[in-house]
């Protein structure tokens, strides 16, 4: 799995800024990884319904 750093500068390119603007949104939705470390802790907070 890739580093939230990769995912901020992936957003960064993408909708303008720098990466440290998308690090903390990064962090927080790759948090689930610390307690479940299987692709299915995308589930989680990957998606768009709130």
């Amino acid at each position: 799995m890739a580093h939230p750093l990769h995912h901020a500068e992936s957003s960064a390119r993408k909708f303008g800024g720098v990466p440290d603007d998308y690090q903390h949104v990064h962090d927080w939705f790759d948090s689930s990884k610390e307690h479940l470390g299987l692709f299915v802790h995308r589930a989680q907070k990957h998606h768009t319904l709130s």
